[in-house]
């Protein structure tokens, strides 16, 4: 009994395929996810904000009612923060800076850590990069 060979164009038409259908699932998920520059954010106000919690307080809350994720971006410079920032029950987070010399976040409150999510809250796929944290205050815990 001999064995029917499969041609080699075949399969390469089909690996492609399945690529360009990947490729395509991928570019959905990205079109519908929530990206966020917090210079961005305020620019209603002039100076900006010698604080930034509220602004990704309220960047976070807007990718958390979306439902399908989001990028919290921050460009070079140093982002002063209370920290304390819930990240519970968001799934596809990037939080991501300009570089680690480039995005310092410096939290401001002693008591509280940058980000922090429910032990229940079930998150998947949460990304932090290219950024410092730092604190200006000698911090109790964490």
């Amino acid at each position: 009994m001999q064995k029917k060979m499969l041609n080699p164009i075949f399969l390469r038409i089909k690996y492609i395929a399945i690529f360009f259908v990947l490729l395509k699932a991928t570019a959905v998920i990205a079109q519908d996810a929530k990206y966020f520059n917090v210079q961005e954010l305020y620019e209603s106000t002039s100076p900006p904000p010698a604080d930034y919690t509220a602004v990704i307080d309220d960047a976070l809350d807007q990718i958390r009612g979306s439902g399908v994720g989001g990028v919290l971006y921050f460009p070079p410079g140093i982002y002063n923060t209370k920290g304390n920032h819930d990240v519970s029950m968001i799934n596809g987070l990037v939080i991501r800076g300009s570089g680690i010399s480039a995005t310092i976040l410096d939290i401001t409150d002693v008591r509280n850590d940058l980000f922090y999510w429910s032990k229940d809250s079930n998150i998947t796929a949460h990304t932090y990069r290219d950024f410092t944290v730092t604190s200006s205050v000698n911090r109790e815990d964490g």
